[in-house]
């Protein structure tokens, strides 16, 4: 199973948190994005979920409309910057279905220090705006220890390296 998550691009700033909308420069780090993607044929999964706020829906939106392939994009609970990622990473490690999560930080960095590193206060990540990181669940089976999993990183996109698409 791969597992997208991607912070939110720029919003503006001020005003209520949960209701900022994408800065200009925003919208277009998210257009790049896709664009990017898109061009380097990098399959992204059919689900994109994101946080209740706005800039996590618009950064949603904006990337899956410059995708080729159609995607379903769905409002996810306990993905808010306060949100606990214990729970959030329990759900994860029992589905098998690849998504793509759009969020904030530190919720995000969190989530994925907790599965890679088991250690939620670990700090491995801290994802800039815009970025997106690509984490695999894999599971093995060994003689001595039976079946276990483990998360690892694949790879990570931070925006100066799809600038200008």
């Amino acid at each position: 199973m791969n597992l997208f998550l991607l912070r939110h691009a720029q919003a503006e700033a001020g005003g209520n948190d949960t209701a900022r909308r994408l800065s200009a420069t925003g919208e277009q780090t998210a257009r790049a994005l896709g664009t990017f993607l898109r061009r380097q044929g990098v399959p992204l999964p059919p689900l994109f979920e994101h946080s209740p706020y706005l800039r996590a829906r618009q950064t949603a939106e904006i990337l899956a409309g410059t995708l080729e392939t159609p995607h379903d994009l769905s409002e996810r609970e306990g993905m808010t910057p306060a949100d606990d990622v214990v729970a959030l990473a329990q759900n994860l490690c029992t589905g098998k279905r690849d998504r793509l999560l759009v969020g904030h930080e530190p919720h995000l960095g969190a989530l994925a220090s907790l599965l890679v590193c088991d250690d939620v206060q670990a700090n491995a990540f801290d994802l800039q705006t815009g970025t997106l990181l690509c984490l695999e669940h894999r599971v093995f089976t060994h003689p001595a220890a039976g079946a276990f999993s483990r998360w690892s990183v694949k790879w990570m996109l931070i925006p100066g390296l799809f600038a200008g698409y």
